[in-house]
């Protein structure tokens, strides 16, 4: 990748040494955690999850503008390998359609009666707003009979995934969001 992507940080976050991604999964502070077990649950297997990715902006005015603290504005620098992606038309997931379409075509789907139950009527459907399923922990939920025709009203109605492309040498970077793993680490230097 040729293109410079940038990450704001507090200066307490920072350090120069060689980045390692986490081996535990971070629940998503952006977006609703059923609309994150949603895309994790249709994610593609040549994407990588947002749970262990590092998101980033490729301009310094959208690192600045989503950052949770822009003490530092720093460029990200590939030690290897990497899978870098990018949300073509939104400068932050949180401003993706799905995260409104999808929690409404939920509590839609399961209703009124549903939402004014009790908590032993409401477990079972319930569990999908659980933080960090698993894919295979959705689909099981959504293979009672009761849901198998919101499971297919899922897979049409959420566009996130296709609106995510792969970054590589030639792919021309839109202001939309960015997040990568990097196998092998990244290195974070400090922009002017």
């Amino acid at each position: 990748m040729t293109s410079k992507i940038y990450r704001s940080l507090s200066k307490t976050s920072y350090s120069a040494e060689l980045k390692r991604h986490k081996t535990t999964k971070r629940a998503p502070s952006n977006v609703p955690y059923v609309v994150d077990n949603i895309w994790e649950w249709l994610r593609p297997d040549n994407m990588p999850t947002r749970r262990l990715t590092v998101c980033a902006s490729p301009f310094k005015e959208l690192a600045l503008k989503y950052a949770t603290s822009n003490d530092l504005l720093c460029s990200v620098r590939f030690a290897g390998k990497t899978n870098v992606v990018q949300i073509t038309n939104y400068q932050d997931a949180k401003l993706h359609p799905d995260v409104k379409k999808l929690p409404r075509l939920i509590t839609k789907y399961l209703g009124q009666h549903w939402l004014d139950s009790d908590l032993a009527n409401k477990q079972n459907h319930g569990q999908l707003f659980i933080p960090l399923l698993s894919k295979e922990e959705v689909a099981n939920i959504l293979s009672t009979p009761e849901l198998l025709d919101l499971k297919e009203q899922l897979i049409q109605t959420s566009t996130f995934w296709q609106d995510v492309n792969h970054v590589n040498d030639d792919y021309q970077l839109t202001d939309g969001e960015l997040f990568f793993y990097a196998d092998d680490g990244y290195f974070l230097d400090i922009s002017e």
